[in-house]
């Protein structure tokens, strides 16, 4: 990553940049030095990695120690920023007491209260999206040499979005505006229009699910679970939750996009996402499954409509 887009401790920071979600890969191997720029190797924020018997985006295993040598935080710049962190493996976090949790594909939203600022979104009442949408609905692509050999994948994910939606993806060419996919230590992309060249990161452990999630983000939607009506249908185990963490179940108010709570989002997140020792972090109010990266729910569908008005 440019290191003026990434840091990789657990203070505060400010960027230039427009609001981030990303996932990274955890190798119970690597440390990192709090401090420093760019990506850590191989160790994201939370400490995620692949769990014993579970696909990407799939079921919670038990989760794989890692010792927290550092921790990706989102800070905004002065448009607004904020970084999300996401699992690509579909995996576990840690803290910095050196304790173990679960965590899902690549859905991992810092909104700390002051990472969002009113302009960054179309409208107060509306947290769900960002106010910079991709003009007529056109999203120009660059595919970096270092991951074109999975240009069948990229297309399926464009594809995901673009059959049942008005979103088109394009192949740059002049425009101001536009992705760059890129591989990296996992998946990452902006919320929104952020201006010029924006990476979205696909590192190899990232499914197809996982890289649809993040095009969404581009697209400007956030997680389901942050809606300010979350507590009629999930529970939020606190006690479950790395203190450190909270902040990403944070409700932020009005984020709706005028459709009803939906369990089978592709931006919902998992039932033990940031858990200290594998414990459900988030429990449905009723039984419902959580967390799926296959496919875009009917939902996720109406509020891509919606956003951009196709």
């Amino acid at each position: 990553f440019l290191h003026s887009l990434l840091v990789c401790n657990f203070g505060r920071l400010d960027f230039t940049c427009a609001t981030f979600c990303c996932s990274f890969i955890y190798t119970p191997s690597a440390q990192l030095e709090r401090g420093g720029l760019g990506p850590p190797p191989q160790c994201e924020r939370g400490g995620l990695g692949p769990p014993p018997q579970r696909e990407r985006g799939g079921g919670l295993g038990p989760p794989p120690q890692c010792e927290r040598a550092a921790a990706w935080d989102h800070h905004h710049n002065v448009s607004g920023a904020a970084w999300d962190h996401h699992n690509v493996s579909g995996a576990a976090a840690w803290d910095h007491h050196n304790v173990s949790a679960n965590i899902s594909a690549e859905t991992l939203e810092d909104v700390e209260e002051n990472l969002i600022e009113e302009g960054d979104i179309i409208a107060r009442e509306d947290r769900n999206a960002v106010n910079v949408v991709w003009s007529n609905a056109i999203v120009p692509y660059e595919i970096n040499p270092d991951v074109a050999h999975r240009v069948a994948e990229i297309q399926e994910a464009f594809r995901m979005i673009s059959a049942p939606t008005c979103i088109r993806f394009v192949a740059h060419t002049n425009e101001l505006n536009y992705i760059k996919i890129r591989d990296g230590n996992g998946c990452a992309s902006s919320v929104g229009v952020s201006g010029g060249g924006q990476s979205l990161y696909f590192a190899q452990s990232c499914s197809v699910g996982n890289l649809v999630h993040e095009l969404i983000h581009a697209l400007g939607l956030y997680h389901e679970h942050t809606r300010d009506d979350r507590d009629q249908y999930i529970t939020i185990n606190w006690s479950s939750v790395i203190p450190d963490m909270k902040g990403n179940f944070k409700v932020q108010p009005g984020n709706k996009l005028n459709q009803p709570y939906d369990y089978e989002s592709i931006m919902h997140y998992g039932p033990a996402y940031f858990s200290v020792d594998g414990s459900p972090t988030i429990v449905t109010n009723t039984p419902r499954d959580i967390g799926q990266r296959t496919h875009l729910s009917s939902l996720d569908i109406k509020k891509l409509k919606a956003l951009y008005r196709c």
